[in-house]
């Protein structure tokens, strides 16, 4: 007797050819190449917070308005069928402030 088992790699994309700077959105995608099938979800993980943001409903996609300096670091986005998890992906960002003209 055999079993397959298929095991999907996670990926998280972020949004291509933006830069990040403090003040602007951001977009990242936690992506298996493929749609998620029922029973399965994403779940984000903040990397100074170390806490679950819930999305409602749950998400592949991560939409922040107004990213800060704050939010720089390793982000994580897992898969989970019910509560418990299949695979993660990590991506660091590092976040620019936002320079005024009028700096000297």
């Amino acid at each position: 007797m055999s079993s397959t088992v298929q095991v999907e790699v996670l990926q998280i994309l972020p949004s291509p050819g933006v830069e990040l700077i403090s003040g602007h959105q951001l977009n990242l995608s936690c992506s298996i190449g493929a749609p998620l099938l029922p029973g399965l979800h994403v779940k984000w993980f903040h990397p100074k917070k170390s806490t679950l943001l819930n999305a409602d409903p749950p998400s592949d996609h991560l939409i922040i308005p107004k990213v800060s300096t704050d939010d720089s670091g390793t982000w994580r986005c897992a898969l989970l069928q019910n509560d418990t998890q299949l695979t993660s992906a990590e991506i660091t960002l590092k976040i620019d402030p936002l320079l005024s003209a009028w700096m000297v």
